[in-house]
């Protein structure tokens, strides 16, 4: 099954609640969507979010790159079945750029398992429960950090 379309574009989307740290507060996120068409109307979808600080890319340089020709090229006419070539492809293309890896390999994943009418968790299987994660504390009243 081939791509036949991809289109990419940026969203600020509003938090529920602003946080703040040390340095700024933050009321949006701007994340980055990825649209992978397929020649039978499947539409995978893959975003990122990515914070220059912590990974050195930013969502508008995530979203140009998702633009580039060179994404186009990698993608559009290409068979879904071969997604994991593709995402490799892209890791030596856009080397050190998590967000926009992230996008197509999303993007790809999605589209292909939807093609194949699975979740992406079943393809691979659930290998453990609920993952531990990190949060961020912001600064605020202790009663609302509570």
């Amino acid at each position: 099954m081939k791509i036949v379309a991809v289109r990419a574009w940026l969203e600020n989307l509003p938090l529920t609640k602003p946080y703040t740290i040390a340095y700024h507060t933050t009321s949006h996120a701007t994340i980055v969507f990825l649209e992978v068409e397929l020649a039978n109307g499947i539409v995978g979808l893959g975003a990122a979010s990515p914070f220059e600080e912590v990974v050195g890319e930013t969502p508008e340089q995530t979203f140009t790159n998702l633009q580039s020709a060179q994404v186009l090229d990698l993608l559009k006419g290409k068979d879904i079945r071969h997604f994991q070539q593709l995402i490799k492809q892209a890791d030596i293309l856009f080397p050190h750029l998590p967000g926009t890896l992230a996008a197509i390999d999303l993007a790809l994943h999605d589209a292909f398992c939807k093609w194949i009418g699975i979740s992406v968790l079943d393809f691979y299987g659930q290998q453990q429960g609920p993952l531990l994660s990190s949060v961020t504390i912001g600064i605020k009243p202790i009663a609302e950090m509570l």
